[in-house]
């Protein structure tokens, strides 16, 4: 279980999406760990306070800002600045937020969000799941515990890559039970 904003949900309750099926259960829903954002909300941060120090630079280096940019343009440019920066900072989040990955008790489903308008859906049902391998690499992912979970298929998408999420052995333990899962079923009787 989790919240929203979570990384690493297991079994999420309130968790339906529009294709799937009857009885479909999601056992797994996924995006990159939260501490890859990390780079993006520390620039933004940064650049939030560069205007800030703008004019202490020109100043310093004995330039008079009202000879560059005339003193009525910059309440506007400063606007403009900062809601370039908003739209940076959305779309970053939506980006972490709608990059999701999906494991079912039938299927697993990898979601690219790209932007507004484009975004990719690919699938693969449990049966066509071949091979389940993770690689935790450097120190951000030892310490704080995230890897890449690689699944290789029969199905049209050959490799489904879950890049930098949470727990990478626990997910590759849960895929490889559910395959485990189906393939008893197959030979029971």
């Amino acid at each position: 279980m989790g919240t929203v904003f979570s990384a690493f949900s297991e079994y999420p309750l309130r968790l339906h999406f529009q294709d799937q099926m009857e009885g479909e259960k999601v056992v797994l829903l996924l995006r990159q760990h939260p501490v890859i954002n990390i780079p993006w909300i520390t620039s933004s941060l940064l650049l939030f306070i560069l205007p800030l120090f703008t004019n202490s630079l020109y100043n310093f280096l004995g330039l008079d800002i009202g000879k560059i940019i005339p003193a009525f343009f910059l309440p506007s440019l400063l606007l403009i600045y900062y809601l370039i920066l908003l739209a940076f900072i959305f779309l970053s989040f939506l980006r972490w937020f709608f990059n999701v990955y999906i494991v079912t008790d039938h299927r697993i489903f990898d979601l690219d969000y790209h932007s507004f308008l484009f975004f990719n859906v690919s699938e693969a049902p449990l049966e066509n799941i071949q091979d389940v391998s993770f690689h935790v690499n450097g120190g951000g992912g030892i310490i704080f515990n995230y890897g890449d979970v690689f699944i290789q298929t029969a199905a049209e998408k050959a490799e489904f890559d879950f890049l930098k999420v949470p727990n990478p052995a626990l997910v590759h333990d849960k895929i490889t039970d559910l395959l485990q899962n189906i393939r008893r079923k197959e030979v029971s009787p």
